[in-house]
């Protein structure tokens, strides 16, 4: 009886490690979260910026062409 218990935990700690593998984080974080001060929220919007800080963009495809503004 006392085998059991051990397999067992060993298998629901394999599948919880199988699950985790799965899970993936958004790139860049939802609501801001981005490098410099940047913040965008919607659908491309700062998608080609390279440089620069402190950008807001707010809408699909918003300053998708940036590269390199700064305030």
């Amino acid at each position: 009886m006392k085998t059991t218990i051990p397999s067992i935990l060993i298998t629901f700690a394999l599948v919880c490690f199988t699950l985790v593998q799965n899970t993936q984080a958004v790139t860049p974080a939802p609501d801001g979260g981005y490098p410099a001060g940047n913040t965008a929220e919607g659908q491309g919007a700062l998608l080609s910026l390279t440089s620069g800080g402190f950008n807001t963009a707010v809408g699909w495809s918003s300053l998708r062409s940036n590269t390199t503004a700064s305030l």
